[in-house]
């Protein structure tokens, strides 16, 4: 659209494209002054960088506006803007040529919107995320307020992905989006932060327990049961762990996220479906945590770590019969570490592979020394395996050579806790080992809240009952009736049944009655490095 103006702006001449592209005629837009047709928004801008300096003679002026059309909708144009002079160099009139570019506006918003937000739920993501966390932060600096950041993580979330499959988990997701948006107020940004995890942005707050108020709205979400795919075929509960973090904006937008995902992740710990407010000494445990792991890192590779072997004994004639074989970590500045120390921080990380790794080619590496030095094939190595172990095909096929070398006397303990998180997985590598021959003890049983419930689908050979009930043995008849029990389940079916923690005479005695298999403890021995091992093994032979 091609348009001749009076200085003022109003139009002198409009091309007959105006039809087509405004609605308008030619003759309805002579007179005109366009500023009467300009969006609220643009018209300033519209006179300071085009219309004010063509008026001083500048050239080739752009500028994309919205202007209004006969049926009242606005459109994009882009408008190229030349000043006309007489002969004494004065601006007499102004050329514009315009045309409509709201496909490549539309466009634009498109790209930008998808370059800002999650593409499944819609949501911000976390470059918006930060961009608006940052605001808020500004302005809870200048109006003294505080601002409340709440990290949200699905519980549970890989299990409904591996049992219902990635379709019905993205169905999940954004229900989960949608509820979250409907319990939201303005003064309240929801975003993806990325997988399962959704943040939530709360500013303008006065004091910390307003945050909590938007914690019950989230929570009471998560209460109601989720519908999920096309039909709505699958009704699943999932809970959320949140971690929470108030500040007054003296904080950055990335280490108010590092808070509350610190906090979130206490709430995991904690046992899920919590919320944990931030606390300092997070940082410390964070911190800690890290340099473990880097600790620990270094120890397998400068081979820093050692086994204990604790003897397993049968119980009817006082013979040892096998060796658990025990993890331990000797640091410099700590002294000797125990597993549980630093294996939970391994399994977080995915160092429990390579760790699992060393465990497994050490205590082999003994138990063939063992055999080589005082030729016996009666004792069994047990090594404690993690879930993620079990779900690694290279170690699969490692205990599989190992197998091969070693007939039945290499066996797996494996935890019910464990197996509960990658369950069907787990069980199937279970099966595979059993099948190859490898023995596998279900470790700690009696403490896991479906022990019975599982135990029919476990391909196991041996319960160990856990400490914490063989402890009580002697002075608590409801830990002789529930030992009594597992015994009696073992030996029901077919399985042998050990008994962890044996600490004194009193234990050992009961546990005989009870008819128990085998056990181990401090009373029979401790664990022993192997060299302390070998007058027991010789005098064995």
């Amino acid at each position: 659209m091609v348009c001749l103006h009076e200085p003022d702006g109003c139009y002198t001449y409009v091309s007959p494209s105006v039809r087509e592209l405004l609605g308008y005629t030619p003759s309805e837009m002579v007179g005109l002054n366009p500023y009467e047709l300009f969006h609220p928004e643009d018209k300033q801008r519209i006179r300071t960088e085009v219309h004010t300096p063509a008026l001083q003679g500048v050239h080739h002026l752009a500028v994309s506006y919205r202007i209004r059309k006969k049926n009242g909708e606005y459109t994009w144009f882009e408008t190229l803007t030349r000043p006309i002079f007489d002969n004494d160099g004065k601006v007499i009139q102004l050329q514009t040529s315009s045309r409509d570019i709201s496909k490549r506006k539309a466009a634009e918003e498109a790209l930008q919107h998808q370059a800002l937000h999650d593409v499944l739920t819609g949501l911000p993501n976390r470059l918006l995320l930060n961009d608006r966390l940052s605001c808020a932060l500004a302005r809870a600096r200048r109006h003294n307020t505080m601002v409340g950041l709440l990290f949200c993580d699905l519980d549970s979330f890989k299990l409904v992905n591996d049992s219902l499959g990635h379709e019905v988990g993205d169905s999940l997701l954004k229900v989960v989006s949608e509820r979250l948006k409907q319990v939201i107020r303005n003064e309240e940004t929801v975003a993806r932060f990325g997988g399962d995890e959704f943040i939530v942005v709360c500013e303008g707050l006065s004091h910390k327990e307003q945050a909590s108020e938007v914690v019950d709205r989230i929570r009471s979400t998560f209460a109601e049961p989720f519908l999920l795919g096309e039909a709505q075929q699958a009704t699943i509960t999932v809970s959320a762990s949140i971690g929470l973090v108030c500040d007054d904006g003296r904080s950055t937008s990335e280490d108010l996220l590092r808070d509350a995902d610190i906090a979130m992740y206490e709430a995991k710990r904690a046992g899920r479906d919590n919320v944990i407010t931030f606390e300092e000494h997070f940082r410390t445990s964070v911190r800690n945590r890290l340099d473990t792991l880097a600790a620990l890192s270094l120890a397998i590779t400068n081979n820093e770590l050692e086994l204990h072997y604790q003897p397993e004994v049968r119980l009817r004639d006082g013979k040892t019969v096998a060796f658990e074989a025990l993890l331990r970590w000797e640091q410099p500045q700590r002294g000797v570490m125990s597993a549980c120390d630093f294996i939970p921080i391994a399994e977080e990380t995915g160092l429990i592979l390579a760790l699992g790794e060393w465990v497994t080619n050490e205590a082999s590496r003994q138990l063939y020394e063992w055999r080589r030095s005082h030729s016996t094939h009666e004792y069994t190595m047990w090594i404690n395996v993690s879930a993620r172990q079990l779900t690694d095909p290279r170690w699969l096929r490692h205990m599989e050579r190992l197998h091969e070398m070693f007939d039945n006397d290499l066996g797996i303990e494996v935890t019910e806790s464990s197996l509960i998180q990658d369950s069907d997985a787990a069980v199937k590598a279970l099966r595979q080992l059993r099948r190859q021959g490898i023995k596998v003890a279900l470790d700690d049983f009696g403490v896991g809240y479906s022990s019975l419930a599982y135990l029919r689908h476990l391909p196991v050979d041996i319960l160990k009952i856990d400490r914490s009930f063989v402890a009580d043995l002697g002075e608590d008849d409801t830990a002789e009736a529930i030992v009594a029990s597992v015994i009696g389940l073992a030996h029901r079916l077919d399985l042998v049944a050990v008994a962890e923690g044996v600490e004194n005479g009193r234990q050992l005695e009961i546990l005989k009655r009870l008819n128990c298999d085998v056990a181990q403890g401090f009373y029979l021995s401790r664990p022993m490095k192997a060299n302390d091992l070998f007058p027991m093994i010789h005098a064995s032979c």
